[in-house]
């Protein structure tokens, strides 16, 4: 769970600083991929990470989501130092899945893909569809659900902690 503080427009000062936990960050990723599009094609590293993708993807109940996946082909450790091929693989696997599999939103699982060596923005005019990463969403998702004044159900998670 992540805690996330934010001063959202003009409060009295007592309610100037609003909490809310962010406990599901693939609900919030979830939740903009199904606003802007229907048919996902996700990256991620590599290969051999596939099983781990498809049981997070499966534990959030994306499967339906899933226009197919395809992989950077980079490790972990080795992209900074590999940055130009990452760019050059993502931005061919993620055409493949967009002329191949029908994939009108790109979601990049790693965020040392997107955000950290290319920016979501930057790979929508690439590519031509809408790209949602997973750190993102989340704090998109605190802000709008503090600015609506909401919190998480405590009957849904009630084991959270609430200040």
């Amino acid at each position: 769970m992540i805690r996330v503080g934010f001063v959202v427009g003009e409060f009295p000062p007592e309610e100037r600083t609003r909490r809310i936990d962010v406990a599901l960050s693939y609900s919030s990723t979830e939740i903009e991929i199904g606003i802007v599009g229907e048919r996902v094609g996700v990256l991620i590293y590599r290969e051999r990470l596939l099983p781990v993708a498809r049981t997070v993807i499966r534990r959030y109940g994306m499967e339906s989501l899933i226009a197919g996946y395809r992989f950077s082909g980079l490790d972990l450790p080795d992209i900074a130092a590999n940055r130009e091929a990452l760019v050059e693989n993502f931005l061919v696997r993620a055409r493949e899945l967009i002329r191949e599999e029908g994939a009108d939103v790109i979601y990049p699982m790693g965020v040392a893909q997107c955000p950290v060596h290319m920016k979501p923005l930057w790979l929508q005019e690439q590519l031509g569809v809408p790209v949602v990463e997973g750190i993102g969403a989340p704090i998109r998702m605190a802000v709008l659900l503090v600015s609506l004044g909401l919190r998480q159900s405590r009957v849904r998670w009630p084991k959270a902690i609430v200040p």
